[in-house]
């Protein structure tokens, strides 16, 4: 019985060769997979959704020189049978593991970004911001801006639809979505409003897409914030006596929609009969929507307006970036200004 058990047995030596086997076979794993200083420099690695193999992923990293060969990360990935990562912005730390980094992108753990949101034009330029630093493109931004299904659930229309956008910078996913977009700006005005602004509003008699239309000419109209105030208070004269506005820059805008020339610095008497809901030499009241996405200074100010008795104003030849006001019985000083100023600007025009 003994003899026989014995001759069962693995030889010592070939019991020792498979254990110093498996040990380094564990090793060479370890070194391959686990041991920390695979990538080599810090950075971000951005997998857009047409580019998510693991051989593509790869060779993404190799051209950021986050690595030296990415071969360990397609062993793994086939090794744990994953075939692709989910899209995303991953920030990729110096001398991390194979290990780390396959788990990081499968995973889809996103590092957030600051999304910049800037004063600008309209929905082109606001496109245009959105697709410089997320992975949506612009093309894909302006097909969702011009569509009328998400602007009716937003109670909105294609006019005031860019009320809801406010320049500030926001935390967000690099794979943000349109209409995650939207439900997010839905959010953010909600509580810009909410509270102390509507009660401004309600004080200046206008709703909420009223005062960002207003605040759109009035930053039009003057880039200067203390200057802003007095602007929108000579504005709202003119709306609470029934006069038209009269305003320049919406006439610049009526000949942007209408001409496609977004060219325009200088409003000729022609201009003043363009037959355009924006042109407000013709249409009483405020533009159907905002002229531009206005800056949270400019809607400041016209919720806390200037009280005053100017209804004329021409930019002033003195005091460049600034007016020169006049009162609605100062007509003629208002045209004299306005002279001064026609002056100038040919004399610019000539040199």
């Amino acid at each position: 019985m003994n003899a026989q058990h014995t001759s069962k047995r693995w030889p010592l030596w070939l019991l020792r060769l498979g254990l110093t086997g498996l040990g380094l076979l564990a090793l060479g794993v370890w070194f391959r997979f686990l041991a920390p200083g695979w990538t080599r420099e810090s950075g971000y690695l951005e997998i857009r959704r047409n580019r998510v193999s693991v051989a593509q992923v790869g060779t993404l990293m190799e051209r950021a020189d986050l690595v030296s060969s990415a071969q360990p990360l397609k062993e793994l990935a086939k090794l744990r049978g994953v075939k692709s990562y989910k899209p995303g912005r991953y920030f990729i730390e110096k001398r991390m593991s194979t290990r780390a980094v396959h788990q990081l992108l499968a995973s889809g753990r996103q590092t957030p970004l600051n999304l910049v949101l800037k004063p600008c034009s309209g929905p082109e330029a606001l496109a245009a911001q959105l697709g410089d630093q997320l992975e949506v493109g612009r093309l894909e931004w302006m097909q969702w801006f011009k569509s009328e299904e998400h602007l009716l659930q937003c109670g909105l229309d294609r006019h005031n639809w860019t009320s809801l956008v406010l320049p500030n910078t926001y935390e967000v996913y690099w794979t943000l979505k349109p209409e995650a977009f939207t439900k997010r700006m839905l959010s953010e005005s909600e509580a810009f409003w909410k509270g102390r602004r509507d009660a401004l509003a309600d004080a200046v008699g206008l709703s909420r897409t009223e005062v960002v239309a207003l605040a759109s000419i009035v930053e039009w109209e003057t880039k200067q914030i203390d200057e802003m105030p007095r602007v929108a208070g000579l504005y709202l004269n003119r709306l609470r006596d029934g006069w038209k506005l009269e305003s320049d820059p919406t006439v610049i805008r009526a000949i942007a929609l209408t001409q496609g020339r977004t060219d325009v610095h200088r409003v000729y008497s022609k201009d003043l009969q363009i037959n355009h809901p924006y042109n407000t030499y013709r249409y009483p009241g405020l533009p159907p929507g905002p002229i531009s996405i206005p800056s949270i200074q400019a809607i400041d100010a016209v919720l806390n307006a200037e009280r005053h008795d100017y209804f004329f104003m021409v930019a002033s030849t003195e005091r460049q970036g600034y007016h020169e006001y006049a009162k609605a019985d100062e007509y003629e000083k208002h045209l004299e200004y306005a002279r001064q100023y026609r002056r100038f600007l040919d004399r610019i025009k000539v040199r």
